[in-house]
């Protein structure tokens, strides 16, 4: 893998300074599992494996020491200095999932204590707020599990990604996101006990949620500039993606945006599903439009601080649709508010040395 061409485009072409998010540029993705178990709405990673194949297949993964193993081969190979495991859910959820985590963690430990890995060396997984909760039978109450938390510290696990998708709870158990059992409280909770270990939890959430209205939107972004303050990182998706095979994609009463696309050679044309359309008139305004108004946002941004690089902060990019969606909605004392934090957040220092020459 040509890792280092990679990574010296990156160096060209990203501006990192912003929100104090860490990242380093030596960084190898990993996939260590088959798929996702979750039964998230708008998501194909459950159902596309047994489609294909015509039956239900198990959730594969490799060993704590297998994947163990991959680092280190790639520490060695090609210097490499953190580490994204990329699947969808890396702890996957169940009792087998949680003690390959837990593994993991402890050989990474040794591993650094023995000089095999790197001390500075860091990881990032994918998670599911439901992978740290532990419910209490007696009490029927969920607590955080912090002793897999302070595990995962101490391994060098340094950004947690959480698929929380929105902070309304009216969206968490909507079809099209289908987050049962987890509520805007644990998923609050879950993320204070990540920053209390100074781990910077990166907050996945989705805008154009078709069952959404304009309060939970504003809901969603407020909360998630509260979290953001205290520390989180954020990747925002603006609209819902109709991807082919989701339990959303079968369900009746849910408009889909449909996109052209001709075959170069053939000329044949064909449709292909790209987003729902918000029942919510204003929300459906917001998904068609973010785009092209965040765009406008972030070229803003880089005009006024000077920035010739392509590569924003996956959290300034997420601030910039904010301001869109306050722009569209005709808010301005959203517009103020969003915006305001964006320019008190930019690190000038930061910004000097990504551009020196």
């Amino acid at each position: 893998m040509p890792y280092t061409m990679y990574w010296d485009k990156v160096r060209r072409e990203r501006i990192d300074a912003f929100n104090k998010a860490d990242f380093i540029p030596e960084t190898v993705r990993l996939y260590t599992s088959s798929h996702c178990p979750r039964k998230c709405g708008f998501c194909s990673s459950q159902t596309f494996i047994p489609f294909s194949q015509e039956k239900n297949s198990p959730i594969m993964m490799l060993s704590a020491q297998e994947v163990h193993d991959l680092v280190v081969n790639h520490i060695r190979k090609y210097k490499a200095r953190a580490f994204l495991f990329s699947d969808d859910d890396f702890p996957i959820g169940n009792k087998w999932g949680l003690e390959r985590l837990s593994q993991l963690a402890q050989l990474l430990i040794e591993s650094k204590d023995n000089g095999q890995i790197p001390k500075e060396t860091k990881f990032f997984c994918q998670n599911r707020i439901a992978d740290y909760l532990v419910y209490d039978p007696q009490t029927k109450e969920k607590s955080v599990n912090t002793q897999l938390l302070d595990k995962v510290k101490k391994a060098g696990f340094h950004n947690l990604g959480f698929g929380v998708e929105t902070f309304s709870e009216k969206l968490l158990k909507a079809p099209s996101i289908n987050k049962m059992g987890v509520t805007v409280k644990d998923c609050l909770k879950v993320l204070d006990a990540v920053l209390e270990r100074d781990i910077v939890p990166q907050i996945f959430l989705i805008l154009g949620i078709p069952e959404s209205t304009t309060d939970d939107l504003i809901q969603t972004m407020d909360t998630a500039l509260e979290y953001i303050k205290k520390g989180c990182d954020m990747a925002v998706t603006p609209y819902m993606r109709a991807f082919p095979g989701s339990p959303m994609s079968q369900k009746e009463g849910y408009e889909v945006c449909y996109e052209k696309w001709t075959h170069p050679n053939t000329g044949e044309t064909v449709l292909i599903a790209d987003k729902f359309i918000p029942s919510d008139p204003k929300i459906a305004e917001v998904a068609e439009n973010i785009e092209i108004v965040a765009q406008e946002e972030m070229e803003r941004i880089k005009n006024r601080e000077g920035w010739d690089k392509s590569i924003l902060p996956k959290s300034l990019v997420g601030m910039s649709r904010f301001i869109a969606v306050a722009k569209i909605l005709e808010r301005d004392e959203l517009y103020e508010k969003y915006n305001e934090y964006v320019y008190s957040s930019v690190d000038i220092k930061a910004i000097k040395a990504a551009c020196a020459p």
